[in-house]
Parts: structure tokens; C-alpha cells; sequence
């Protein structure tokens, strides 16, 4: 029953909790962007074609990133569909946003969808009706060979 309080009580915090943001990106998500953005520095990004960049990083290492295809040879943005440094350096090159990049599971509307679902508060034992049967009984303790 605990955990039911638990769990209604969360799930209000939450849903309360983000309706007072204004963010289009959740909070956490919006951190790691920002955290993209500060990583941009250490790298340089090239044209190959109106898809596909080639984005050296300075500590080296190389990647390619494809637009169309939504990936970067580091992996990062088809393991979490964020945008990883090589590609918000990309989107620098195009004078794009971050953010437009941000998978929509990631967004504000999504975030409210999840925790949109209230969950019923239970009565208690004391509103049960009697149902006129005979209660259910713990089963007889049974003690097994060798055992004390």
C-alpha cells in the first residue's frame, strides 16, 4: 500500500513539476546538449556533401557524420538520439539549432504524456464489503525431514 502512495505521489510531483517549465527539451537532456555545445571547440568540421561531414577532432580521431542518416561514426547519436559533439558541430556549420536534432522522446510533450496517466487511490480494508464466505487461512506450517 506503501508503495502505491509512493507511486501516486510521484507521479503528481512530476507531472506538476514539469508544467511549470518552459523548456522544449527536458531539463537532463538540455544538459547534455549543452554539454555537446561546450565540446564543439575541439573539433572542425568539413563538407563532403549536403549530407555527409567529415569532423576531426584536435585530440584526434576522425568521424563522419550523415545527415540523412542520422548517424556519427562515434555511435553516440544512434545509441541515445542525441546529438553527440561531432554532430552539434556539424549543425554549428549550418547555422541549425541543437535542439532541432533532439528525438522527440526527449521533449517536453513527451516527458507531460508519460506521466499523464493518474493512478486511483484504493480504499482501505475498512470500506471492503464482507463478502459472507469464510476468510481465506495461512496454509499449516509443514516441517520437512532433518530439519529442526
Amino acid at each position: 500500500m506503501k508503495s502505491l502512495i509512493y507511486l501516486m505521489d510521484r507521479m503528481r510531483i512530476k507531472r506538476e513539476w514539469m508544467k511549470k517549465r518552459t523548456d522544449v527539451i527536458c531539463p537532463k537532456i538540455q544538459k547534455k546538449l549543452e554539454k555537446a555545445k561546450n565540446e564543439i571547440a575541439a573539433n572542425i568540421a568539413r563538407h563532403s556533401d549536403d549530407k555527409r561531414f567529415e569532423v576531426q577532432h584536435i585530440y584526434g580521431g576522425t568521424y563522419v557524420v550523415d545527415l540523412e542518416r542520422r548517424t556519427c561514426t562515434c555511435r553516440k547519436w544512434e545509441l541515445t538520439e542525441l546529438p553527440c559533439c561531432h554532430e552539434v558541430c556539424r549543425i554549428s556549420l549550418i547555422n541549425a539549432t541543437p535542439e532541432d536534432y533532439v528525438h522527440s522522446s526527449y521533449l517536453r510533450e513527451a516527458y507531460l504524456a508519460s506521466y499523464d496517466p493518474a493512478i486511483a487511490p484504493l480504499p482501505g480494508s475498512n470500506a471492503w464489503r464482507d463478502s459472507g464466505k469464510i476468510p481465506i487461512l495461512p496454509l499449516k506450517k509443514l516441517r520437512l525431514p532433518g530439519r529442526p
